[in-house]
């Protein structure tokens, strides 16, 4: 029986390879064609290290292939502090609104160890020589360098010949140059360094540098940067910024530089470091780059809109010109995200400047104020959906419209059954930024206050115990997140003064932990408004000047404190 099936199996492949064997050979042959197009495709933009020519007269065999070596790692370590980068801010970025400017090579672009400088066999090195003169097309840009001395001078010249440019695809021969001193081989090392920033300048192609000292300053700071979102390390920071600012001093109107360093200050959401930030970003926008320029633009609106939302700059000018700003960077680029939720966000805004403004206001002006709050409210919404559109997992911008609902809902009368239903819109677009990145703390802060309103909504004491313990839960792991979040700290004071209205003393104690988080000078309007904040609660709570709380309103006073508190 096993014979049966043998000689079954054995007839089926002869009549297969009868049937096959006249388009056999068309079919290997037109499979080889397609792996040697494929392996032309990837190597067409591919550069190969070749060993330096060692003219120095010295008695080092092998310092040509070394020089060759450290050029290529230098230029792959720049390159991965790019790619280190964008990966971390695919992960971090879109939590401060506005992403760091990088400066990558184009990812086709191949580096590569010649076969002379790597350890190949002798027969791959025939064949890959052989494949080279079959597909001449194939031939990869090639990097070759000389080292020699001339007299008192050390020369190390490179030749990047064959190299196709991004814009027009020719192949073009870049020489360059680094000068040391003879006799001084301890310096080698640093000069070719140079020669890797003014490599990287070419393969990059970058407008925005001119300087390869600019450019090393740069990307210095950009991996402190990396660091410091990492580690949140106050010497990263320091370290980043003096990093950029020596850029600067290189290059005194590099736009990228200018707008990194607007970014390291936007992110320590400090009134100072903010002005700072505005500052820079208004000197990026002045480049012609329209990405980076659209950057610069949506970081100043936002920016702008800090300084009015958070840091008590109240002039409405500001949001204005925020507006301005965020409308320019939109018409510049309208597919990224960041600029569709800067946009949003000025919306925003400049929405409950507007209620804000109707519920202070004139009765005969109300309903022109709020029908325009209302509109703007509505172009918020369109604008931060299109940016989670772009981006599903852009937590900053679901966090904002939970932000956007909650304000809603505090505009409406207590009566008004929408109230809840915005509520409860609030807390599901703060579920939907705390599952896309959940060491966020702004959506827990959020959530908090939306709980503390429906608190204020239950029509039973256990329903509205239930939910104030709720906001504590969020409030918990906002600051767990960002220690020093001084909005979630004052909305801690809030929830205390809630609890316990016959004695503030917990509260004020929140209060006064939220002042000192905000630095003195620097956020004087940060302090006044979270003083603002708490003064409809604290005007409902009991605080007696005992001498248990003596100690506890004078350090308040001290802190600046506002709020109306007992002699």
């Amino acid at each position: 029986m096993p014979e049966q099936w043998l000689s079954t199996i054995r007839d089926a492949l002869a009549k297969a390879w009868e049937f096959a064997g006249g388009a056999l050979l068309p079919l290997l042959g037109a499979a080889a064609l397609l792996l040697c197009l494929k392996w032309w495709w990837q190597r067409r933009h591919a550069i190969v290290f070749e060993p330096w020519l060692d003219r120095t007269g010295g008695d080092e065999g092998d310092l040509g292939h070394s020089l060759a070596s450290l050029l290529l790692h230098r230029i792959r370590e720049i390159q991965s502090v790019h790619e280190r980068s964008i990966r971390r801010f695919e992960l971090w970025n879109p939590s401060y609104e506005v992403p760091a400017f990088q400066q990558p090579i184009d990812e086709e672009i191949k580096l590569l160890a010649s076969l002379e400088l790597g350890r190949y066999g002798e027969l791959v090195g025939r064949v890959a020589t052989l494949l080279f003169k079959l597909l001449p097309l194939a031939q990869p840009a090639k990097l070759r360098g000389t080292a020699l001395t001339l007299g008192d001078h050390l020369f190390l010249q490179l030749t990047l010949d064959g190299f196709r440019t991004r814009a027009d695809g020719r192949r073009v021969m870049r020489v360059l140059e680094a000068r040391g001193k003879a006799g001084e081989r301890s310096t080698l090392p640093e000069l070719v360094e140079e020669l890797a920033y003014k490599v990287y300048l070419e393969l990059s192609e970058s407008p925005h540098f001119k300087s390869w000292r600019a450019l090393k300053a740069w990307v210095a700071g950009l991996a402190h940067y990396v660091e410091f979102l990492d580690v949140e390390s106050d010497d990263a920071w320091e370290r980043a910024r003096a990093c950029y600012e020596e850029a600067l001093k290189h290059e005194r109107n590099n736009a990228a530089a200018s707008y990194n360093l607007g970014v390291l200050h936007y992110v320590r959401l400090s009134g100072k470091d903010n002005a700072v930030a505005i500052e820079r970003f208004r000197t990026a926008s002045l480049c012609s780059d329209v990405e980076l320029k659209a950057y610069a633009l949506s970081g100043l609106a936002n920016a702008q809109g800090q300084a009015f939302h958070r840091h008590g700059n109240a002039e409405p000018r500001v949001i204005e010109e925020a507006r301005f700003h965020a409308a320019r960077a939109l018409d510049l680029a309208p597919g990224k995200d960041v600029v569709q939720k800067a946009y949003a966000f000025i919306c925003h805004q400049d929405s409950e400047r507007l209620a804000r403004q109707a519920a202070a206001g004139e009765e005969a002006g109300r309903a022109a104020l709020l029908e325009e709050a209302g509109r703007l409210r509505d172009r918020a919404i369109r604008h931060y959906q299109l940016a989670t559109r772009a981006n599903p997992l852009y937590f900053a911008a679901w966090n904002n419209l939970g932000n956007l609902h909650l304000e809603w809902a505090r505009q409406l009368p207590a009566g008004d059954p929408r109230r809840r239903a915005r509520l409860e819109e609030a807390l599901r677009h703060c579920d939907t930024a705390i599952k896309a990145r959940a060491a966020y703390p702004l959506p827990y802060d959020n959530a908090a206050n939306a709980w503390i309103e429906l608190a204020a909504l239950a029509a039973r004491a256990e329903e509205r115990a239930a939910a104030l313990d709720r906001a504590e839960e969020f409030l918990k792991n906002a600051l767990l997140n960002q220690p020093r979040y001084a909005e979630a700290m004052n909305d801690w004071a809030r929830l205390e003064l809630l609890r316990r209205p016959d004695d503030g003393a917990a509260g004020l104690d929140r209060h006064a932990a939220a002042l000192d988080l905000c630095a003195a000078g620097a956020d004087d309007g940060r302090r006044k408004k979270l003083c603002r904040q708490l003064a409809p609660e604290l005007a409902a709570t009991t605080v007696a000047a005992t001498p248990a709380t003596q100690p506890l309103l004078a350090k308040l006073k001290g802190l600046g404190c506002t709020c109306p508190l007992p002699a």
